[in-house]
């Protein structure tokens, strides 16, 4: 990571955020100016910027990375943007060796005015991602789409976990479960 960190534009302190035994993600962070989160590829150090930390402007809204997820070479994180009026969450997925974005939900609106939870992203196997928002409802991104496992009527839901068909989740303090699509 030292040859890695050598070249990143962000400098300062890294703390690795996850990795696999293909790719590494981690965080230069700078005093005062947000950080960057780099994902990198084990063998080679080659890196890819994505998900800025924090944009460190002094007003409007802060654009937060909350969670990640490591799986092979792909990489998901969820990004937020909470102002105030409204607040935006986005879930990505990357190729950790090559920077390129395999999935993308978009910038999603809500009127959510808190903190989200990080235990609402999994990656699952081919790139498809589960998420969950307290204004949205559980949903699986996959190659045919977005597709929604449960209304956010259900409640809001947490801890999700996922096995080779099937996804989890706390929902009203119940277990829930769902077949993967």
């Amino acid at each position: 990571m030292r040859a890695a960190a050598a070249r990143t534009d962000a400098g300062g302190t890294f703390v690795r955020v996850g990795r696999s035994s293909t790719v590494e993600v981690f965080a230069a962070t700078k005093s005062g100016t947000g950080a960057y989160h780099y994902a990198c590829r084990r063998r080679d150090g080659v890196l890819h910027r994505f998900a800025r930390d924090s944009t460190g402007a002094t007003s409007g809204p802060d654009r937060l990375t909350v969670s990640f997820r490591v799986r092979g070479s792909d990489v998901a994180y969820r990004t937020t943007e909470i102002g105030d009026a409204a607040s935006t969450d986005e879930f990505v997925v990357i190729d950790g060796r090559t920077g390129e974005v395999l999935r993308d939900t978009g910038r999603l609106g809500s009127r959510e005015h808190r903190a989200p939870r990080e235990d609402q992203l999994q990656l699952l196997s081919h790139a498809r991602i589960a998420w969950a928002t307290r204004a949205l409802g559980v949903h699986v991104l996959d190659h045919d789409g977005d597709h929604l496992l449960a209304p956010a009527s259900a409640g809001e839901a947490y801890k999700l976990r996922a096995t080779a068909t099937r996804l989890s989740w706390t929902a009203g303090g119940e277990r829930r479960h769902a077949r993967l699509p």
